[in-house]
């Protein structure tokens, strides 16, 4: 079917389209009651355990003993064989499907727990004992569930369990394994001080598991909710302890996950890991949903397909798109209920994915043109979780075209990251605190300028990018410089997101470490690798202690060795004080995290600008061994005053700044000459906005420049105002005890609109002289 000949069947729309999907057309009112309703009768969770336990023949009870708090338990190395298949005495308080291989080797299982609400709807067993995969419904959801043993002699294992599931799940995909590799030797294998995965093995399957999580876009979800922890749930006598198990979900299910855990056990070699998800459906109010046929969703699509004049695209497209492209894509799509701004499902797309590659290409080729913006078009649109307010769910289309930039812009990055550190080289790791953001994308963009030569194509790819991507709101629309390049929002659920970061810091690794010698940086999934010389180790440390709480995790791994002498092995062994401290303050937030975890609709997304931590910590490389700007003069803008505060207690983007809720003007002025940390009882002070001045070096010149600006301030009033003969005769500080002898006594001002120097302010002068007129 040629997409030309469904076009003469279509109407232009001149705005974005409605649903096709009558069902789901329901008031404001029916919406909410339905989320409300929906909320109530599925806020249980389920906790899936995964766990390599080395055969069941052995302590058997004990190890069962062990599951009493999971209600599906991922089992590996059962070595179940004919005649061993003492499984199924458990059978009273589990539904049991395992594999059968050997009794020495391999075999997989997975239990579920007779006390939920479960149906079976299929399963499918390796007959080399490697996995099991379940579909099913718990307590009314779909699920796809798949246990995994990734033997290190199995070349094939992944590639076709891939192919599979990329065509046969449905629902929520949770996968849990032993997959006998460290996904990053830095901070999933201990006190391994070459880095380097050595064993040969290990480096192919460690390629196997990497393409596997990308042909299903899954996540590492006890290192997306433990950043910077390192914990292992592999332990042998002689070899360095490893994280080898893992819980794979999809990118876009990540809501769903409420904690993951490495738990302790009698076990002397695994540990188990614990993950509990939330058992709510992201569509609750959808019912019996109407899949359009081709000239329906063509209808739907056009207005995307038609230029400015309402003339239909031609038919030829360029080859920046391959079939190859466009099929893995859409291969790597999960079929679950995820809602959508036009209601079209990843089925739609993998059902009648031959009918419409032509118009992915040219709709690709439209933004590649720069005759298709995106945000005027709705086409980045996006719809929340009504259960996670930093989860967005974009339409199928938009998806398709994203996971294709993200895998170009993510081989890009792998191919400029090497495999391991340098000899003797001291390690730093920098990791995100977020994968919802704002973010400034012209650093990135100079990075890739430098590659034009030599990858011409991946400039391009990166100006569609900036295309896809949402534009942040304006804070004043009216001082809006449209020279200046606005920053884009990096959504929860966008797959550009993850990969965009990893190059925000790898250009920040850059920005703090370019003009040192030696230097490396190695890029992961969800952190960048740092690499300097020893005796350069304290002076990136110094640059990035200021700031390094605010927008990501910085964690030093390994000071190196210096004349054969090592200095610093991975783990906390004679960590410097500040460190335990920072890492202590890391457990605290983790724990305050969980304690909120259950009220995810006031989640909201951490906003920073990269452009502007990089720019900020090559000024205080530079100052490393120097003096520092210590205090900045600003104005608050909801009350006009002219201010003095601490340069950390500003944010990134200098637009907003922290203020002390102190009734005493003296014990605020102390907090501001002391530059303590802006919070009471570990909680931080309110933010006011700001705006920016300048920053001085100490505290009594900054005192100087704020007086000097209040006087301008008051002295351009006061002729504004008809009484430039009062400023003739007298200096201002004779002016201001007349207005104190002269104002009624005033209401108490919010102290946290109040000046370091507890002098009365221009807005209440103001408010004075317009009484006296």
């Amino acid at each position: 079917m040629k997409v030309s000949v469904i076009h003469s069947e279509c109407k232009r729309k001149s705005s974005y389209p409605p649903s096709l999907f009558v069902s789901t057309e329901l008031t404001k009112a029916e919406d909410l009651w339905s989320v409300r309703a929906d909320l109530s009768m599925a806020s249980q969770t389920i906790n899936f355990i995964t766990w390599n336990v080395n055969g069941l023949k052995q302590n058997r009870d004990q190890k069962f003993q062990e599951l009493q708090n999971a209600d599906i338990v991922f089992l590996q190395e059962t070595h179940i064989g004919t005649g061993d298949e003492h499984i199924k005495d458990y059978k009273d308080e589990w539904y049991i499907f395992y594999t059968k291989y050997t009794s020495s080797s391999k075999g997989t299982a997975i239990l579920v727990r007779k006390s939920l609400d479960f149906e079976h709807l299929s399963d499918e067993r390796d007959n080399c004992g490697t996995y099991v995969v379940l579909k099913c419904k718990l307590e009314g959801q779909l699920y796809t569930l798949v246990s995994v043993y990734n033997h290190h002699t199995d070349a094939k294992t992944l590639d076709n369990l891939s192919s599979y599931l990329q065509s046969m799940t449905t629902g929520l995909l949770v996968i849990g394994g032993d997959f006998n590799t460290v996904l990053n030797p830095f901070i999933d294998k201990k006190c391994n001080t070459s880095r380097k995965i050595k064993n040969g093995n290990q480096r192919k399957l460690l390629l196997f598991v990497k393409k596997f999580m990308k042909s299903l876009q899954l996540v590492d979800v006890w290192r997306r909710k433990n950043p910077i922890k390192q914990d292992y749930t592999f332990y042998i006598k002689d070899s360095p302890a490893s994280r080898l198990d893992y819980f794979f979900i999809p990118e876009e299910c990540t809501w769903r996950v409420r904690s993951c855990d490495i738990r302790n056990s009698e076990r002397p070699d695994h540990r188990p890991v614990f993950l509990e998800i939330n058992n709510i459906p992201a569509m609750p109010f959808q019912k019996d949903c109407h899949i359009p046929t081709i000239f329906q969703w063509l209808n739907l699509k056009q207005y995307l397909l038609t230029d400015e004049t309402g003339s239909l695209l031609g038919e030829e497209s360029s080859q920046a798109l391959s079939e190859v492209d466009i099929f893995s894509a859409v291969n790597s799509l999960q079929v679950s209920d995820t809602p959508r701004p036009d209601d079209i499902p990843v089925s739609f797309y993998k059902d009648n994915i031959q009918h419409l590659i032509q118009y992915i290409k040219m709709l690709y080729d439209r933004i590649h043109s720069g005759a298709f913006n995106c945000s005027e078009k709705h086409f980045n649109e996006t719809v929340k979780s009504p259960h996670d307010n930093s989860q967005h769910f974009f339409n199928v289309d938009y998806l398709i075209i994203a996971t294709i930039l993200a895998k170009r812009l993510g081989d890009y990055l792998e191919s400029q990251s090497k495999d391991h550190a340098p000899k003797d080289s001291a390690t730093v790791m920098i990791t995100p605190k977020t994968f919802c953001t704002e973010m400034r994308l012209s650093h990135i963009q100079d990075e890739i300028e430098k590659q034009k030569q030599s990858n011409p194509n991946l400039y391009q790819d990166f100006l569609i990018v900036k295309n896809l991507l949402r534009d942040a709101p304006e804070v004043d629309t009216e001082s809006v410089d449209v020279s200046i390049e606005r920053d884009k929002l990096l959504d929860q659920g966008c797959p550009l997101t993850p990969v965009l970061i990893m190059l925000a810091l790898k250009c920040f690794g850059s920005a703090l470490a370019g003009h040192l010698k030696q230097q490396d940086i190695l890029v992961f999934k969800d952190s960048v690798i740092l690499c300097t010389q020893p005796e350069d180790l304290e002076k990136v440390l110094a640059a990035v202690r200021e700031r390094a709480n605010e927008v990501f995790y910085i964690e030093e791994l390994y000071r190196g060795n210096v004349n054969g002498k090592q200095l610093k092995c991975l783990g906390n062994e004679s960590m410097p004080e500040d460190w335990k401290k920072r890492e202590a303050e890391t457990l605290m937030n983790s724990i305050q995290y969980k304690m909120d975890k259950g009220n995810t609709e006031s989640r909201v997304c951490e906003q920073f600008d990269f452009w502007s931590v990089i720019n900020e910590h090559k000024e205080i490389l530079m100052e490393v061994g120097g003096r520092k700007k210590m205090y900045a003069v600003v104005t608050l803008q909801d009350s006009d005053e002219v201010a003095v505060a601490p340069t950390n207690w500003l944010s990134l983007d200098k637009k907003q700044c922290y203020w002390p809720p102190f009734k005493s003007p003296d014990k605020c002025m102390e907090a501001v000459q002391s530059r303590i940390k802006p919070e009471t009882g570990g909680k931080p002070w309110e933010k006011l906005n700001i705006s920016f001045h300048r920053e001085y070096f100490t505290f009594e010149k900054s005192k100087e420049e704020q007086q000097e600006m209040k006087e301008r301030k008051e002295r351009s009033y006061l002729l504004s105002t008809g009484f430039p003969g009062m400023l003739k005769r007298q200096r201002l500080e004779s002016t201001q005890e007349m207005l104190k002898q002269q104002l009624p006594p005033a209401p108490s001002a919010s102290t946290s609109r109040m000046s370091a120097d507890g002098k009365i302010s221009v807005k209440t002068w103001r408010f004075w002289a317009k009484g006296c007129d």
